[in-house]
């Protein structure tokens, strides 16, 4: 194939927003986006996979790409009129689900590295009881060597990424942004109406 032929291929594919995004109500399946370029706009739809594929799990349906679309816009714009009038509550909310997110992510990561301080400390006993070994004859000298050499790079990557640990809740730690300054930053928007 020619590079004009494919440039002319691509240019004229369509595709919706929703694609790839819907499933059918009844069975659970996907919903596939059918189009053909002689379509006009509003006789593009999607229909369920498995009537498509005459699994016969589902009946023939379909929904057109243009009433998606209109019902997915008035969807938005009743949570932008309601976010306009629960302002407070709706900014309240939303900073309480932030909270217990960065509470659970923070408690999480106080976890991993008590875990990781713990595997830290049982190396350090390891390396300890590797070298009374060696000195005792038990092991050799070659055998101690790629043991500790195992162990030290073990230790390397655990004080890594308890580091890395460090630095994420110390972040996280840092005074969170209050509900007054998300309102003040939404604030922006107050002004605007939105048409239903």
């Amino acid at each position: 194939m020619s590079v004009s032929y494919l440039h002319t291929l691509r240019t004229k594919i369509k595709m919706s927003l929703l694609s790839g995004k819907v499933i059918c109500a009844d069975c659970k399946s996907k919903l596939h986006y059918c189009t053909i370029n002689g379509f006009e706009a509003r006789q593009d739809f999607f229909t369920c996979a498995n009537y498509r594929s005459n699994m016969g799990s589902c009946s023939a349906h379909y929904i057109r790409n243009v009433t998606l679309c209109n019902m997915v816009f008035k969807y938005i714009k009743k949570m932008l009129v309601y976010v306009q009038q629960f302002e407070e509550t709706f900014v309240r909310d939303q900073m309480e689900r932030l909270d217990n997110a960065m509470a659970m992510s923070i408690s999480k990561a106080k976890v991993d590295v008590v875990t990781l301080r713990r595997r830290d400390e049982d190396l350090n006993t390891l390396f300890k009881r590797l070298y009374e070994d060696m000195v005792s004859g038990r092991i050799t000298a070659e055998r101690f060597d790629m043991l500790a050499s195992e162990y030290e790079q073990e230790q390397k990557e655990l004080k890594a990424k308890i580091e890395i640990y460090y630095n994420a809740v110390g972040i996280i730690d840092l005074p969170t942004i209050k509900e007054d300054d998300c309102i003040a930053l939404h604030g922006r928007c107050k002004g605007k109406k939105i048409a239903v």
